[in-house]
């Protein structure tokens, strides 16, 4: 996910809006919410070929953005193929139960009692910080194909997606370039942020794929 979305972002701002697409498209074959990274790219045309609608709709660089829902086209016809079921991607979500489709407003506003609850919980103070990042980067226009990236996606992920905040919140890069820029100024300050964060993401990776309630 990481690789294919700043992989394809790099092509686009270079112009290889096709390519772009391929490569996001094998992105979305091993997470479908690589697709949100679509939004860099759409960013990108329009950026450099401006707002114009003639010369939107007739550029072959179009497909580029159309490319990437064929890849997961083809993803739902083989599982339809396979298993009669061509959402069954998305349908295996409700396997998890209820928590799966949680908002934040679910859970600031929720009566029920759940051991996962208080895990959920402790995703939100990290979240902050590329949530912060994400909307950092609308501060230079050098940046606004990575902010339309990052902010679709966490956006998302906090009105329905709170159970995967924390490792999507962190695998969305783009977030992080606005304290790296910070950081870069600031020598000192390098070695004990980066490895607090390490830290902290091995903590929660490790206690989360290990099924180990965290109080």
């Amino acid at each position: 996910m990481i690789f294919s979305s700043a992989l394809a972002i790099l092509l686009a701002l270079r112009g290889r809006h096709i390519l772009a697409g391929i490569v996001l498209g094998f992105g979305v074959l091993a997470r479908h919410l690589t697709l949100f990274a679509g939004a860099a790219l759409l960013v990108a045309q329009l950026r450099q070929r401006g707002l114009r609608p003639k010369s939107f709709f007739l550029s072959f660089a179009i497909l580029g953005l159309v490319i990437p829902w064929l890849f997961l086209g083809a993803y739902c016809l083989y599982l339809y193929l396979t298993f009669d079921d061509a959402l069954m991607f998305w349908k295996m979500r409700s396997d998890w139960g209820s928590l799966a489709w949680w908002g934040i407003t679910t859970l600031l506003t929720t009566t029920e009692s759940n051991e996962h609850i208080p895990i959920m919980y402790s995703y939100l103070p990290i979240a902050l910080l590329p949530t912060i990042g994400a909307f950092a980067l609308l501060a230079k226009r050098q940046w606004y194909e990575l902010a339309s990236f990052a902010i679709v996606l966490l956006v998302v992920l906090w009105y329905t997606g709170i159970w995967g905040l924390g490792r999507y919140s962190a695998s969305c890069w783009p977030a992080f370039l606005p304290l790296g820029v910070w950081l870069s100024k600031r020598p000192s300050w390098q070695a004990p942020i980066i490895a607090l964060l390490a830290v902290l993401q091995g903590l929660f990776f490790f206690l989360f794929s290990h099924g180990y309630p965290i109080l």
